[in-house]
């Protein structure tokens, strides 16, 4: 199947009591899915992430996120509240990287030598933040959570 990622749309959910467990779908256009897409270039700033700050760097799901032994059965989910706190990291990154905050001397060599030697495959650093940004906002809309596949 490949990497994928995922917020469901509340309108179209299984009623789990019912034994042929018919779903309910209240006229959903997006037949279920409020928000995908390929997490790759997420994945590779994870990456990015972890070599430039290392993996007690306070971006944990990042880190997770790019890491396939968080994954259980190749499925990552955040929550809605985890999606909160990854929200917080991609601000934190956001303002290192327009220079409002430093990012240090180390940290900053090792991001520029690790992304001129791995660039994102499809997206500028900004967009795959806001890439983020779009999955935490439909996680936020829905009260679903963020599901990743690798």
């Amino acid at each position: 199947m490949g990497k994928w990622c995922v917020v469901k749309c509340n309108c179209f959910e299984p009623e789990p009591d019912l034994p042929s467990a018919k779903a309910r779908n209240t006229d959903c256009s997006h037949k279920g899915i409020f928000l995908e897409l390929w997490p790759g270039d997420l994945i590779g700033l994870g990456y990015g992430i972890e070599d430039a700050f290392g993996k007690a760097s306070g971006f944990e799901f990042f880190t997770k996120i790019g890491d396939w032994q968080q994954y259980e059965d190749e499925y990552l989910k955040l929550s809605p509240e985890d999606a909160q706190l990854w929200e917080l990291e991609i601000e934190q990154l956001k303002r290192y990287l327009s220079g409002e905050e430093s990012m240090g001397w180390h940290e900053r060599r090792k991001w520029d030598e690790y992304f001129a030697t791995h660039p994102p495959l499809y997206s500028t650093i900004n967009e795959i933040l806001e890439d983020g940004l779009n999955l935490i906002r439909a996680s936020q809309k829905m009260s679903r959570p963020i599901e990743f596949f690798w």
